[in-house]
């Protein structure tokens, strides 16, 4: 149901990696192939932080009947 009732994931979709940190700032929009895609911003560690270098990064989205997950 769209209005709800919603529940808090335990986890957050989005964490810091070796490779990637401060993901943030998440927007969903369709991707190339019209499919959900979550669009957030990141950058390398050792790169000064976002205010030197920010990534526009994406993910794909998959959506069930119970929960939102990372494709």
């Amino acid at each position: 149901d769209l209005f709800g009732p919603y529940q808090k994931r335990p986890e957050p979709l989005l964490r810091s990696t070796t490779d990637w940190l401060a993901p943030g700032h998440a927007s969903v929009a369709p991707g190339l192939d019209g499919q959900p895609q979550l669009f957030f911003h990141a950058f390398h560690p050792g790169t000064g932080g976002y205010n030197v270098f920010r990534a526009l990064l994406t993910a794909k989205l998959e959506f069930t009947r119970d929960e939102v997950s990372l494709a």
